[in-house]
Order: C-alpha cells, then sequence, then structure tokens
C-alpha cells in the first residue's frame, strides 16, 4: 500500500504508529488494519461484534521536529507508563525500538534506515536520541500524548492569528506577546484541560512567568 512504518508500539489497551503515506490514503491503511485485527482476534477467543472503542486519533506531522518527537514518544511509550524499564525496552517484542538500536531483527514492515534517514540521525546515535526526546524527566511536552499537542498548537496559532502577531514573537517580553501568552495559558486550561506546565513548555516559557503572567491578568 506505500506506507513506511517510521514507528511503532502495542500496549494492553491501545497502540501508536508513525507512518509516512503514499498514494493510499490513511483511513484505508486502518481500516484494513483495524478489521483484520478484529476478525483474527474474535476467531481466537469465540467472540462477535466490535473491538475498537473509538474510531483512531490522527494527527498530521508538518515538521522535522514534530516527526522526531513523535517517533520518540511512540517507542518510549512502555517505559513512559511504567511497564518496563528502558533496558527492557530493547527486548520488548512489540515496538519497533529493537529492531531500531540493533537488539531484534527487523519485522517485514520495518525499516531501520528510513527511520534515521528521517530522524537525520546516525544509526549509533539512535539510542541516546529516543533516550533524550521522551524518557528523561522535563524533556519538552514529555507529558502531552500527541493529539493534545496538536490540539495545543492549533489553538496557539488560533490566538496569534486573532491578535495580529507572529509566533516567535510570544517568547518576547513586550505587552502584546505576554497577553496572548496569558490568552493561551487561559484557554488552554479551560478547554483543553491541560497543566499549565505543560502548556508553558510548549510556548517556550517557564511555569513560574505563566503563573505570573495570569495573576497579572487576573488583578487587572
Amino acid at each position: 500500500m506505500g506506507f513506511v512504518v517510521l514507528a511503532w508500539c502495542l500496549l494492553g489497551n491501545h497502540a501508536h504508529f508513525v507512518v509516512k503515506t503514499g498514494h493510499v490514503p490513511l483511513a484505508l491503511l486502518m481500516a484494513r488494519l483495524n478489521s483484520r485485527h478484529a476478525q483474527r482476534l474474535n476467531r481466537r477467543i469465540n467472540r462477535v461484534g466490535h473491538l475498537f472503542q473509538d474510531r483512531y486519533k490522527a494527527v498530521l506531522v508538518t515538521t522535522d521536529g514534530w516527526l522526531a518527537r513523535d517517533v520518540a514518544y511512540a517507542l518510549g511509550n512502555p517505559v513512559r507508563h511504567g511497564l518496563m524499564s528502558i533496558r527492557g525496552l530493547e527486548t520488548y517484542r512489540y515496538s519497533g525500538y529493537g529492531a531500531l538500536v540493533g537488539t531484534q531483527p527487523p519485522r517485514s514492515f520495518e525499516s531501520p534506515h528510513a527511520v534515521t534517514k528521517a530522524l537525520g540521525v546516525a544509526r549509533e546515535n539512535i539510542r541516546s536520541f529516543i533516550h533524550e526526546s521522551a524518557l528523561e524527566p522535563g524533556a519538552k511536552g514529555a507529558a502531552l500524548e500527541p493529539d493534545q499537542v496538536a490540539e495545543l498548537d492549533r489553538l496557539i496559532r488560533d490566538c496569534c492569528r486573532r491578535h495580529g502577531v507572529e509566533e516567535r514573537s510570544l517568547h518576547t517580553a513586550s505587552s502584546r506577546g505576554q497577553a496572548v501568552r496569558g490568552e493561551i495559558f487561559s484557554l488552554a486550561e479551560s478547554l483543553l484541560d491541560l497543566a499549565l506546565i505543560d502548556v508553558a513548555r510548549r510556548v517556550g516559557t517557564s511555569y513560574r512567568t505563566a503563573k505570573r503572567i495570569i495573576a497579572s491578568q487576573r488583578s487587572q
């Protein structure tokens, strides 16, 4: 079907995939993948009906930085959920991590070379790249799911567009940029139910600064 699987990970009740699409729409791949898996499992345990509760969530990756973060997030997910140690990830059968770092033979749909090429990371450096990007405490955006990041980025763009400012101006000390940041912080907490510390990291400021901006706006 022309897809390149850059990262994948299966867990007890959900899965993560990072794929590069070809000429076939993603919806067709997911329909075939989910339906065949459901049929196979139903036959195995003698059950009928739907297997998945909701439709899958799909997020379009638009930048190299975003791609790197999502690959690292997907591969490091079992560690982030506390299911195993980093060392255990190297022998975990249901993830692309082992093939990528060379501790597991690649499956038919895996291409470690394609992954390292897409990320621009040498094969020998991929282990440290994954650890630093997704597993280290306090890594930027580490506490957010990919769909939450997509929603937050959309909110940031909408706020900047509404106020007629560029996103890079959010990092300046101007009063206009501070007002936009304050709106982003408030809306992200109330509409997206995100923690302030995660929003502050995504905007590029400290948690202390975010608290100060919100307190200042509320006092006006």
